[in-house]
């Protein structure tokens, strides 16, 4: 049920954001049970500003922080969007609400937060696994190596989900009327 008590929306199974989400987590999980058999015992699992590992540990504990971040942000978004769809429309925060939640635009505006909400998790993801591909590579060389290119890939994440809230923001102006 949404916050007015309305039919369900049934919206974030629809979405291909959230499909997308689904397989980057099972990539995720895949690739981290293919990698842990390649990893030496201690293995990099901090990199200092220049990308040189400065902090190493077992492969179980870097393997088992990587598949808690996954589940954790897999709860996030999931959870996240289920509440957006049950909320009532005193807890959603949105420019000009009354208009845009009003019962007309209700559920077309809960489907706009849900993609945007999808999407943002698709960037965070992609980036996630970027770092954790990275890390993986960086321990399985032989010495192990620098880490790749973080910082423009950091700022590739910021700017796709700066893009994406902005966008969002001025689709949410004062409509005119």
């Amino acid at each position: 049920m949404n916050g007015n008590g309305g039919k369900p929306i049934n919206a974030m199974i629809q979405l291909t954001s959230f499909r997308i989400i689904a397989l980057l987590l099972a990539f995720g999980g895949l690739q981290l049970l293919l990698y842990y058999p390649k990893l030496p015992d201690a293995v990099p699992y901090h990199f200092n500003f220049k990308g040189e590992p400065d902090a190493w540990g077992s492969r179980t504990f870097l393997i088992s922080f990587d598949a808690g971040v996954l589940l954790f942000l897999a709860l996030t978004f999931f959870l996240t969007a289920r509440f957006i769809m049950r909320a009532r429309d005193d807890y959603i925060n949105l420019p000009h609400k009354e208009y845009w939640l009003a019962p007309e635009r209700r559920d077309a505006t809960i489907r706009r937060l849900l993609n945007l909400l999808g999407w943002i998790g698709v960037c965070t993801l992609l980036f996630i696994q970027y770092v954790m591909l990275q890390t993986l590579r960086a321990a399985t060389a032989e010495p192990p190596q620098q880490f790749g290119t973080f910082w423009p890939v950091l700022l590739l994440y910021l700017a796709a989900v700066g893009g994406l809230v902005a966008r969002e923001m001025w689709k949410f102006r004062r409509p005119s009327h």
